[in-house]
């Protein structure tokens, strides 16, 4: 049996003008933190299959989204430790931005 996701953040989009959602979250199933995005309709069905937005070496934490037009504006933070682990000064973080559009 597959081990459950270990969901560490979720936001959601609110609703639109066409009642259309999103959920943001990250998980380390793939063994690494990344970003995950999935669209529900108004009545609150997914709208295709959950899509994997980050795929890198940093970990991808504490996803943020809101409507924007006809889509989505993401937002995350991207860490990368530093030599001496997470607690490290000499780590990086940045905030990355994508827009998802709806067809």
């Amino acid at each position: 049996m597959a081990a459950s996701p270990a969901v560490r953040q979720v936001s959601d989009s609110g609703a639109g003008n066409d009642s259309r959602i999103a959920l943001a979250w990250c998980d380390d199933t793939p063994g690494q933190q990344e970003i995950y995005l999935q669209t529900f309709d108004a009545d609150g069905q997914a709208r295709g299959a959950a899509v994997r937005v980050t795929d890198n070496a940093t970990e991808s934490l504490i996803p943020a989204i809101r409507r924007s037009g006809a889509g989505f504006v993401l937002a995350w933070n991207e860490c990368t430790p530093g030599p001496d682990g997470a607690h490290d000064p000499r780590g990086r973080s940045e905030i990355h931005t994508t827009f998802i559009g709806e067809p």
